[in-house]
Parts: structure tokens; C-alpha cells; sequence
């Protein structure tokens, strides 16, 4: 019923030209609202901790939460989205994830708030793993890709940055009330994205078919590996105020930072041509690991700065 249903609503639904700088510019800003939470999450802990009083264990659990809820929509899309109309998808998606949002502003109960946020992550994984399978059927699905990311770190870099001030202005309450709205301002794009993706697909001539225990461990590695940058990103924050950064201070370097992700992204896209990946990806791993030693112990606003720009440009490499 499911497929008769999506194939229905592609054929009633206007063809869109995917490679049309609207469609284009509907599925980046799709893409940025999925992410609005997670990409300043580091800044959006430490609110929990500082305003609501949750405990750093506490914030983590509740931030993993949400963070799970995008994971098990993703997997879910993976596994039965061809079969689904995307609009549809779109839709529920936005109202789920600006409804778990508001909601979230009736309680401070650690698990109540930590089930809503959840249910907003559901919403935003909707919303990130179609706006990214949109830009993959493009014909030019690298530069896309690339551009995504700088309108995903451009986002973070300026919310990193006014966090603490808008926190110190409007509160939690204010913050969550911006996400709602955010994901309310998605909707007029709609029209400008497909409805399915089969009459869209390209494939580029240099493309890796990958199966079986090959693809399973392609999906391990990138599961692992995101995993672990997850985990640091969420207390970045938290580290470099504990460390003795003012909170601005923590907030600039994480701005920084996030400029210097839409650089390691453009690294790789042209070192990707010349050097192949495994050189850069190599680099990448190893400087991201390596670098987080330097947030050991207490250290000043500098060097905060320099390690978190090094981690957030091999991360994006």
C-alpha cells in the first residue's frame, strides 16, 4: 500500500529539476535545519547544565537522545525511504521536530525532556537524511555537498558564537522557541523538492559499487568513526569552561573552528582529485585523535581555540 501510495503521489506531484538552483538552495536549508540543534549542541548542553540544572551526565544523556532519534531515522530512511513519498516525509518531519521542540518547553523532568528531544530528533533525521540523499541524486553531488556543509557550518559558527549571549538574553526557552520557528521556515521549500528520487538518479562514472560484508563494514567504519567525533563534540563546551576558558572565549574558538570545518571540507574535496582518499582521510583521522591531548587539564582561551580549529578542520576533511 506504501508503494502504491508513493508512486501515486510522484505521479501527481510536478516533476522538479533537482539541478535547479531553487532545488538546490531548498535542500541545503532543509539540510542546515536538521542540523540547527546538533551542530551548536556543545553551547546547547551547557545551557541545560547552567539554566536548567541538569547535572553533565544528565545533559550528555539527554543530547544523546536526540542525537539517537536522528540515528534510528536515518537507518530507518536507509532501509524503506525509496518506498515513501519524500514530501510526505518532509512534512511530518518539520511538524515533528518543531512540535518536539515546543513541547520540550513544558517540562524540566530529566527523562520526560530527554523523550521529547528524542521525538525532535526523529523530526530532524527526517530532515538531514533527505536533504542529503536530494544533493547525492544531483549532478554534481560533490560541489553540492560541499556547499551544504559551509551553509551547515556557517549556521554553527555564528550560533556558536551568539549562544551565550542569547542564553544570557532569552534562555533556554527563547533558544528552543528559535528551533521551532526555524523548522516552521522549511516549509515553503517543499514545492521545490522531489517527490521520490528514481527519475533523478545519476550516477558518477567514478562511483564505488560496494556489497555484501564490504558495504557492512563501510557502514561500520563511518558508524564508528562519527560515534566517536559525537561523543567530543557534545562536551566541547563544557570541556573548555572546565578547563578555565570564559564562556565566550569557549564560544569564540568554537566559532573559529566551525570556518575552519568548511576548509577541511574544501581540502578534501580537491585533494580528493589529486591524492585519491585515503591519504587525506588518514590525515584526517590521525590529526583529529591526535590534537585532543592539548584539552587535557587546564589550558587558556589560545590554545582551546587552535585545538578545536585543527579537530573541526580534519573532522570535516
Amino acid at each position: 500500500m506504501s508503494t502504491h501510495s508513493s508512486m501515486e503521489s510522484s505521479t501527481d506531484s510536478p516533476k522538479v529539476d533537482v539541478n535547479s538552483p531553487q532545488s538546490l538552495f531548498a535542500a541545503i536549508y532543509l539540510g542546515v535545519i536538521g542540523a540547527a540543534v546538533f551542530i551548536v549542541q556543545p553551547g546547547f548542553i551547557q545551557g541545560l547544565v547552567q539554566l536548567y540544572g541538569f547535572s553533565e551526565q544528565q545533559a550528555g544523556y539527554t543530547a544523546s537522545a536526540e542525537v539517537w532519534g536522528i540515528a534510528l531515522t536515518t537507518v530507518a530512511m536507509a532501509l524503506g525511504g525509496h518506498k515513501l513519498s519524500w514530501l510526505r516525509i518532509l512534512r511530518c518531519s518539520i511538524v515533528i521536530f518543531a512540535l518536539g521542540n515546543l513541547l520540550s518547553l513544558l517540562t524540566r523532568e530529566v527523562v520526560a525532556f530527554s523523550f521529547l528531544r528524542f521525538l525532535t530528533g526523529i523530526g530532524a533525521g527526517g530532515l538531514i537524511s533527505l536533504s542529503f540523499t536530494v544533493i547525492g541524486i544531483t549532478r554534481l553531488p560533490d560541489r553540492n555537498f560541499g556547499y551544504l556543509i559551509m551553509g551547515v557550518l556557517t549556521y554553527g559558527a555564528l550560533g556558536l558564537w551568539v549562544l551565550p549571549t542569547a542564553l544570557a538574553t532569552v534562555g533556554m526557552t527563547g533558544l528552543i522557541i528559535f528551533f521551532a520557528l526555524f523548522a516552521a521556515s522549511g516549509w515553503p521549500c517543499l514545492p521545490r523538492m522531489p517527490d521520490s528520487g528514481q527519475e533523478h538518479l545519476q550516477v558518477e562514472a567514478d562511483a564505488v559499487d560496494l556489497s555484501g560484508i564490504f558495504r557492512l563494514l563501510a557502514i561500520a567504519a563511518m558508524f564508528t568513526y562519527f560515534f566517536a567525533q559525537g561523543v567530543i563534540w557534545a562536551y566541547l563546551f563544557l570541556i573548555g569552561v572546565n578547563g578555565g576558558v570564559s564562556e565566550q572565549g569557549v564560544a569564540n574558538g568554537l566559532m573559529l573552528s566551525q570556518f575552519l570545518g568548511i576548509g577541511g571540507a574544501f581540502v578534501a574535496a580537491v585533494a580528493g582529485r589529486r591524492f585519491g582518499r585515503i591519504f587525506p582521510l588518514t590525515i584526517g583521522i590521525i590529526g583529529g585523535a591526535a590534537v585532543l591531548v592539548y584539552l587535557y587539564g587546564q589550558f587558556n582561551a589560545l590554545v582551546y581555540a587552535v585545538t578545536v580549529c585543527v579537530y573541526n578542520f580534519a573532522w570535516n576533511m
